[in-house]
């Protein structure tokens, strides 16, 4: 049986286990994880809670972000909110799947 906890101080991440103690600065991929968190909610009071398409009123956690320029093609816009719209799901997987088409304002 493994006894172990971890605890964050000062942006370090401490995890205890029998064996010994490590230790963990916040990642960059846990960076943009908060950054994107804070961008949804900036995005979804922009957008009133509403699809970027079919502009339906969701709640904040049923939304998903969508990059306009796919992230593959231009990753210096990952966090540009110029480059980011609030779909509903529906929405979110029609633009994936070609059906619908987000347009650039």
């Amino acid at each position: 049986m493994s006894c172990s906890f971890h605890f964050k101080l000062f942006g370090v991440y401490f995890y205890v286990s029998r064996v010994r103690l490590k230790r963990r600065r916040e990642t960059e991929r846990t960076s943009v994880r908060k950054q994107m968190k804070r961008l949804r909610w900036v995005l979804y009071r922009e957008q009133d809670g509403c699809c970027g398409l079919c502009g339906k009123q969701f709640g904040m956690d049923v939304m998903e972000i969508h990059h306009k320029e796919p992230v593959s093609v231009r990753p210096e816009l990952m966090l540009k909110k110029s480059n980011l719209v609030l779909l509903c799901p529906n929405c979110h997987c029609g633009v994936h799947r070609g059906e619908r088409k987000v347009i650039d304002d």
